[in-house]
């Protein structure tokens, strides 16, 4: 997985930009759930941080994820839908 592959979440493109990042990125994905997981894995597949993000109805979701206390590395975004998963390869600076 590179960090430019595209990566679909209920059929829609899952972005993360700026990546490579240095302070923080921001996730854009859209839903039709009312909960959505949002994780920051290692590469040894440990997870980092992990938040719930509840929203009403569908809608397109633009979430800030901080990484300035996080060292330089290849990390990966979890992002949880539903029964939907989808995983963005991010480059931490």
């Amino acid at each position: 997985m590179s960090v430019n592959d595209l990566q679909l979440l209920n059929g829609k493109p899952v972005t993360a930009f700026p990546n490579p990042a240095t302070e923080s990125t921001l996730i854009k994905f859209y839903t039709v759930e009312q909960k959505n997981v949002i994780s920051l894995v290692n590469s040894l597949g440990e997870v980092v941080v992990s938040t719930e993000v509840k929203t009403y109805g569908e809608q397109e979701l633009n979430f800030n994820l901080e990484l300035s206390r996080y060292a330089s590395g290849i990390y990966f975004v979890k992002i949880e839908s539903g029964s939907n998963i989808a995983h963005i390869k991010l480059v931490k600076e």
